[in-house]
Order: structure tokens, then C-alpha cells, then sequence
């Protein structure tokens, strides 16, 4: 029997060098080609890179227009290291910034839009970090600065934070906002249940 279809969002990738060889090998050939160049490993990684730089170039901008604002975020999930995973965060309002204390050391990152969610993956020699941002809401901002003016507050800041990104925090849509995609999009996956005999 055909069980009932399960609903998962689409992945809308903003940025992604996990693949680049299997992404981009055949359109760097077509350039190498167009331009009379010898295609070899090192001339297709050479144009594989370029590509990629050109690309992120422009949506390095367009992420620092989006959060290079009069807003506040916050990035929040797991750290990856040699001792194991641990829980990591940070308020921003500098797009760069966070991305280079972030993704320090990390030599791949994947970007991505889920239903709204922006995700952000990246890996570095001892493990992969896995982070969620969203926006600081106008009482989130308010509750962040009481607990930072207080000196008698013991609250801890990882305490703060989990409280900002489950109560005062809304999804960024990025996707949604710069790119255009669907605000909501699902894929349909369905499986096949063998029935057993009885």
C-alpha cells in the first residue's frame, strides 16, 4: 500500500561551495571551450574558483544589504570540535562579522532558505557547524538590554539567548524577501509500505 504523502520544505540555496567540482565542472568547461583555453584539472578548478568568487561576491552584498541594517539578529545552533559538539551563538547587526566569527576556520559553507528558517553549515577541518538566524524583535532587543544593564542578573547568556530565539525572535525570509522565492514551499516525497502478512 502507498502511504499518505509527507510534506518536507524545499531547500532554496543562497550560497553553497560543498560541490563545487560536481556543481560547476561542466559549465566551466563550456567557458574553457568558448575561449579557446586547454581544458585541463587545474585550468577547470582555476575557472571553477573564479566563478565562484564572481558569485559570492554578489550575494555576500545582498546578505549585507539585508542584515546591515537598523536590525538586530541572532545566530544560534552547534559548534563542532575535536572534543565534541557545543552550543553556540551571537547578537549581531554586521553581516560580515558574524560570518567570520561564525564560520572561522570553516573552509565550505552551505546558505539556505527553508520555509522562511535561514540556515547556515559550515565545515572545518575538526567538524561541521550548524546555526539558525533570526530576527531580534523590538521586546527582544528590550529584554536583551534589561538583562545586559543589570549587574545582578544571573541569568547566563546562553540562558538570554534561548529565550530571545524562542519568544522574541522572528524568521528573517530572506529567500523570500531578496530572492523572491515562495514564502512556504514543499516538496512531496512518498514511500512505499509493504504490507505484511498476518
Amino acid at each position: 500500500m502507498r502511504v499518505k504523502t509527507k510534506k518536507q520544505a524545499v531547500i532554496r540555496t543562497i550560497y553553497n561551495n560543498y560541490n563545487l567540482w560536481e556543481d560547476s565542472k561542466d559549465d566551466a568547461i563550456e567557458t574553457l571551450k568558448a575561449n579557446d583555453i586547454t581544458i585541463t584539472d587545474s585550468a577547470i578548478w582555476e575557472e571553477i574558483y573564479n566563478q565562484d568568487e564572481y558569485d559570492w561576491i554578489g550575494i555576500k552584498d545582498d546578505l549585507e544589504r539585508f542584515f546591515n541594517g537598523e536590525s538586530t539578529w541572532i545566530l544560534q545552533g552547534t559548534c563542532e570540535c575535536w572534543d565534541g559538539n557545543h552550543k553556540a551563538g551571537m547578537i549581531f547587526e554586521d553581516f560580515e562579522e558574524m560570518l567570520n566569527k561564525a564560520a572561522k576556520d570553516c573552509d565550505y559553507i552551505h546558505l539556505y532558505d527553508k520555509n522562511g528558517h535561514l540556515y547556515l553549515k559550515c565545515s572545518h577541518h575538526d567538524g561541521t557547524n550548524y546555526y539558525e538566524i533570526k530576527k531580534v524583535t523590538d521586546r527582544g532587543v528590550e529584554y536583551l538590554a534589561n538583562w545586559e544593564d543589570n549587574w545582578d542578573d544571573n541569568r547566563t547568556e546562553q540562558y538570554v539567548h534561548n529565550q530571545i530565539m524562542e519568544r522574541y525572535s522572528v524568521l528573517p525570509h530572506f529567500g523570500h524577501k531578496v530572492y523572491c522565492y515562495p514564502k512556504i514551499e514543499w516538496k512531496k516525497e512518498e514511500r512505499d509500505v509493504v504490507e505484511m502478512e498476518k
